[in-house]
């Protein structure tokens, strides 16, 4: 990828509409007590941020800071001073955003997401001799 279509992408995904739309998500996850969905979408950017959000929700606010619309400007200008120098590098920091594209239905598929245990309820209990 260039770093230009690179900084198209960033642009985009930093603008106004995507953070309030992620961070309108986020809120109501954490409303709702999706203490559990938060941590697994906070671990779809851990490659590039690492977030904890414990059992409480404490450590959610880190999570909302990286996706809070008023910080969405401070955001744009960074992105577009990094293409402007040709960080690449600096520039592919801010797109663990992009792993976010489509969190409306990832939020939907973690919160109907049942961990089933596997463990058998019943065994057989017969003697092979």
């Amino acid at each position: 990828m260039e770093i230009q279509t690179l900084k198209n992408n960033l642009l985009e995904a930093y603008s106004a509409v995507n953070l309030n739309k992620i961070a309108v998500i986020l809120l109501n996850l954490y409303k709702n007590q999706q203490f559990g969905t938060l941590q697994k979408i906070a671990d779809l950017i851990a490659d590039f941020i690492p977030v904890d959000i414990n059992e409480n929700g404490k450590g959610f606010s880190k999570l909302m800071l990286l996706y809070h619309p008023d910080r969405g400007e401070l955001h744009r200008n960074e992105i577009e001073k990094l293409a402007s120098t040709g960080n690449f590098d600096a520039l592919l920091g801010y797109s663990h955003i992009l792993k976010l594209e489509r969190l409306e239905e990832i939020s939907v598929l973690l919160e109907s997401y049942e961990d089933i245990d596997y463990s058998p309820v019943y065994v057989w209990d017969f003697d092979s001799e």
